[in-house]
């Protein structure tokens, strides 16, 4: 076998290819939404889900979060 890894031969995964599409100013806005969201979460979490909206903008909030990472991925400040 040659001396190529056969890692060089797999192919990307489609999550790669859209963090590296992206131009750099979004990648920022993904990283440090990615980043910041969190804290948003834990005060909703710390003032309860007692009712629809807070359960609902949780939820919204958690995949604006899952989204800004795969978008700020690639971001090296």
């Amino acid at each position: 076998m040659s001396g190529q890894s056969l890692l060089g031969r797999l192919p990307e995964r489609p999550i790669d290819t859209v963090a590296r599409s992206v131009p750099r100013s979004v990648r920022m806005v993904g990283f440090w939404s990615a980043v910041s969201l969190p804290v948003v979460n834990l005060g909703l979490l710390v003032w309860g889900l007692d009712s629809t909206p807070k359960t609902a903008a949780f939820l919204l909030l958690l995949v604006w979060n899952a989204l800004a990472l795969v978008v700020g991925k690639r971001y090296d400040p």
